[in-house]
């Protein structure tokens, strides 16, 4: 069996299960571009768009049946066949108008450093009989639930990049004949490959690399699926028991500006009200239900969620009628680091378990566990004494403790945007809002500090000095 003809009796088995898929990648650009498959191309590429149907099972089952050795995980499918090279399908997801996928790459020199990262951070799994295979990849997972996720990453070196394309270029999709052959393509093949690849597309390079010379990817700090999925589920369950919770920060920035999450933003910011935090543990019970790591701190108004390596802040701002505040905690050098870890073990108290933790790659989730429980246990009286000690200690170490302080009526009475798959309220008057924050929030800024090269506060929202009353 001929190259070609593997490819059209895969895209007819995807066809068959209702799945829409297109040639993609290096194997679009030999077919468009030459008619043929490229001689030096070491896999053939094909995107399926998951609307949520793909059941793996059956489509195990069907590309075994056709002789592939078959291999898969979150992101897509490996097949494997002596007739044929690899061919590699890959799961796109849908973000608004847009398209994405996810490629998981190991920067690490070792070629069992590269198989371990293959195994921790890819979800890598095969369906077989070989049980042996998936008990020593068990254990390997469960090994490393047990290593800070900082030294994991030493090692590993695990880098996330993301693909994104206009979905109006890909669909519908589109049919070209080769030959006695049709196969299905991106709506507009050749701006899509311009996309990918250029103006000079039609010009061959044979020493092509994805990660830095595909146009559409971007390295992301976060994987974009799960933060996704996150934002989806915190959104449903505040809307469920009639609680009000909105873009802020750095996120409403990306929303705002980028239309999309900020490649290197390293958490998620959502914020709702004080008047809230009555319903926040029924909100945080559903939240662990569901898998999401959850420590409460009624002291700092915060819920802090953890989910596989990601961190959402969401803060309960208090209203004294003109100003909505915060506490405002910054770590401006080691002393800080370390007097903030302990304000916080008795500032939140967890909500989850501590293997939940630890499955959600949460920092020293064992002793962050285990002290945090302890102390939050104490007297309040014993506990604000140590919060005021402790910011006390803060200060005179050099690092910023006051407040945030919003003013009411940028935040309003809110809009509502379609973003993030979803519908999300932000600020009323939100070019203001991020005015304050960021001042020119519209030129990207990959290192932005609220502090300035003097070590002063530079952001307008930013307090130092003033005293947060713990109630």
């Amino acid at each position: 069996m001929q190259q070609l003809e593997h490819i059209v009796q895969i895209q007819n088995i995807l066809s068959r299960y209702n799945l829409t898929n297109f040639i993609d990648s290096g194997t679009l650009l030999g077919l468009i571009r030459e008619n043929r498959i490229l001689p030096w191309d070491n896999d053939i590429d094909i995107a399926i768009i998951d609307d949520g149907s793909i059941d793996m099972a059956k489509l195990y089952s069907a590309f075994t049946n056709m002789g592939y050795n078959v291999k898969m995980n979150m992101d897509g499918i490996l097949l494997e066949n002596k007739n044929t090279i690899e061919i590699n399908l890959k799961f796109y997801q849908k973000l608004d108008n847009k398209i994405y996928t996810i490629y998981k790459y190991s920067n690490a020199k070792a070629k069992f450093l590269k198989t371990l990262n293959n195994i921790i951070v890819t979800d890598s799994w095969y369906i077989d009989k070989r049980n042996s295979k998936k008990t020593i990849k068990y254990i390997i997972k469960r090994i490393n639930l047990l290593i800070p996720n900082s030294l994991s990453q030493k090692f590993l070196k695990s880098k996330n990049y993301v693909s994104i394309l206009s979905g109006s270029i890909v669909e519908p999709i589109n049919t070209i004949e080769i030959g006695e052959h049709s196969f299905k393509v991106p709506a507009f093949p050749e701006i899509y490959l311009e996309k990918k690849y250029g103006k000079n597309w039609k010009t061959p390079v044979k020493n092509y690399s994805y990660s830095t010379d595909d146009c559409t990817i971007v390295e992301y700090k976060m994987n974009l699926t799960d933060v996704l999925y996150l934002l989806q589920i915190v959104r449903n369950i505040f809307f469920k028991y009639n609680a009000e919770v909105y873009l802020s920060a750095g996120t409403l920035l990306g929303a705002i500006r980028d239309g999309n999450i900020i490649p290197w933003d390293y958490d998620i910011d959502l914020a709702s009200k004080e008047s809230y935090l009555n319903k926040a543990e029924m909100i945080a019970q559903e939240l662990s239900d569901l898998g999401v790591t959850v420590f409460l701190s009624k002291f700092t108004n915060v819920m802090a969620l953890y989910y596989k390596g990601i961190t959402v802040d969401i803060d309960f701002y208090r209203s004294d009628g003109k100003y909505l505040t915060m506490p405002m905690k910054h770590i401006n050098n080691k002393w800080g680091a370390l007097i903030y870890f302990i304000d916080w073990l008795f500032c939140f108290e967890p909500k989850s378990s501590v293997f939940n933790s630890m499955k959600n790659n949460v920092t020293l989730a064992i002793p962050r566990h285990v002290l945090s429980s302890i102390l939050t246990k104490l007297p309040t009286t014993l506990k604000k004494a140590a919060i005021n000690f402790l910011t006390k200690c803060a200060q005179t170490t050099g690092n910023s403790r006051g407040s945030v302080k919003i003013p009411n009526k940028l935040i309003g009475n809110f809009k509502e945007i379609k973003i993030f798959n979803s519908k999300w309220l932000i600020p009323e008057k939100y070019e203001e809002y991020l005015e304050l924050y960021y001042g020119n929030w519209k030129i990207k800024e990959k290192k932005f500090d609220y502090h300035n090269s003097s070590g002063e506060v530079s952001s307008s929202t930013q307090i130092p000095n003033e005293k947060w009353e713990i109630k």
